[in-house]
């Protein structure tokens, strides 16, 4: 199945969140999905642009997507991330851990 064009079916239910060495996440200018979602009532929907790109981890190569989201003007997110994580939609990366090393590369 797929949502807002997105093939979800290989995902795990959930987000890698990435700490790059660098201050600012370098998001490619093109992106392969561009949508608004309505995902957390009562808040206004929130504008999603989703990079292609790869996770290497004890080499293996995971396909995945990283996804910035860009709030309504105003509104706070309660859940901020500093600006150097990424967030990233993956099948299950097997053995991963909280703290593990791995690298991303964006596709493009």
């Amino acid at each position: 199945m797929a949502r807002h064009g997105v093939p979800v079916d290989e995902l795990y239910a959930g987000t890698l969140n990435i700490a790059l060495d660098c201050t600012d996440v370098p998001y490619p200018s093109q992106f392969e999905f561009d949508f608004v979602l309505d995902w957390r009532s009562p808040d206004k929907p929130t504008h999603f642009r989703l990079h292609a790109l790869k996770v290497y981890f004890e080499g293996a190569e995971y396909l995945g997507w990283s996804y910035r989201k860009i709030y309504p003007e105003g509104f706070v997110s309660r859940h901020p991330q500093p600006s150097n994580v990424i967030e990233i939609l993956a099948p299950k990366v097997s053995g991963i851990q909280y703290g593990d090393a791995v690298s991303v590369k964006f596709n493009n």
